[in-house]
């Protein structure tokens, strides 16, 4: 899901002296510093193939480790008035057509490893609401009551860090 396509949403975070890092699809506009028009985000290419790519943010899947390069730059977006923000960029170490897009409203001094690594966050959160799920019993609930959920889901969160934190090693 991109959230970050809402404009709202991301003035809305700001609003609040928070920063974000958000998913955008390829056909919203941006801005880069020192352009005249904003451009859809799919038709910077030639822009991003300049800028230095580092592999970083490795992540764990099913089939073990993913390895992805990424770049940053800034612009700014027409559809909102943060100003300048931070064009997060993903792609496949083989492939030149960066995959992902992501914008931050990260201070213009925030590390290309700090998006990364914030960027990444979601998926070991998707994870762990995963294992929650088939091991703690997270989607089965049967309650009538707002509090009764959260007494649940309170207990699930606790079961699967426990479970975390003790499982036996079968490497040893």
């Amino acid at each position: 899901t991109v959230y970050g396509n809402s404009s709202r949403l991301r003035q809305a975070i700001a609003a609040t002296n928070r920063c974000y890092v958000m998913g955008i699809t390829p056909n919203q506009r941006v801005q880069p510093l020192g352009y005249a028009q904003p451009q859809k985000i799919s038709q910077l290419t030639p822009v991003l193939g300049a800028q230095d790519w580092q592999v970083l943010g490795n992540a764990w899947g099913e089939d073990g480790e993913r390895v992805y390069k990424w770049t940053s730059l800034r612009v700014t977006a027409p559809t909102d008035d943060l100003g300048e923000q931070w064009l997060l960029v993903r792609r496949d170490p083989q492939d030149t057509n960066p995959v992902r897009f992501f914008l931050s409203n990260a201070p213009v001094d925030t590390s290309l490893l700090t998006l990364v690594s914030i960027a990444l966050a979601r998926h070991q959160i998707e994870q762990i609401f995963e294992e929650a799920k088939s091991h703690t019993g997270m989607a089965d609930y049967e309650v009538r009551h707002w509090h009764s959920w959260h007494r649940h889901m309170v207990l699930v969160m606790m079961a699967h860090t426990w479970l975390t934190l003790f499982q036996p090693d079968f490497d040893t």
